[in-house]
C-alpha cells in the first residue's frame, strides 16, 4: 500500500469520526435540554403532589370536625332528652 493511500484513508476514517462527533455532540445537547424539561416537569409535579395532599388533610380535618358536630349534637340531644326525663321523674316524685 502506498503511502497515499493510507493517508487517504486515515482522511476518510478522520471524516466518519468528525461526522459521528458532531452527530454525538448534537445528540448530547438535545438530551440535556430534554433533562432540564423533565427535572422541571418534576418539580412541578412534586409541588402538586404536595398540594393536592395539604388539601387532603384539610379534607380531612374538616370531615373529622362535622363528624365531631354531628356526634356532638346527637350528644346535645340525648342529653336534653335525659334532663327531660329526670324532670319528669322529678316532678312525679313531688305529686
Amino acid at each position: 500500500m502506498s503511502t497515499t493511500l493510507i493517508v487517504e484513508e486515515i482522511r476518510k476514517k478522520t471524516e466518519v469520526l468528525i461526522k459521528v462527533k458532531q452527530d454525538l455532540s448534537i445528540q448530547n445537547k438535545r438530551l440535556q435540554e430534554e433533562i432540564i424539561v423533565l427535572k422541571q416537569n418534576s418539580i412541578r409535579e412534586q409541588q402538586e403532589i404536595e398540594d393536592v395532599k395539604s388539601r387532603l388533610k384539610i379534607v380531612k380535618m374538616a370531615k373529622s370536625l362535622d363528624s365531631v358536630d354531628e356526634k356532638s349534637t346527637d350528644a346535645k340531644y340525648k342529653i336534653n332528652e335525659l334532663v327531660k326525663e329526670i324532670d319528669k321523674c322529678i316532678d312525679m316524685l313531688n305529686s
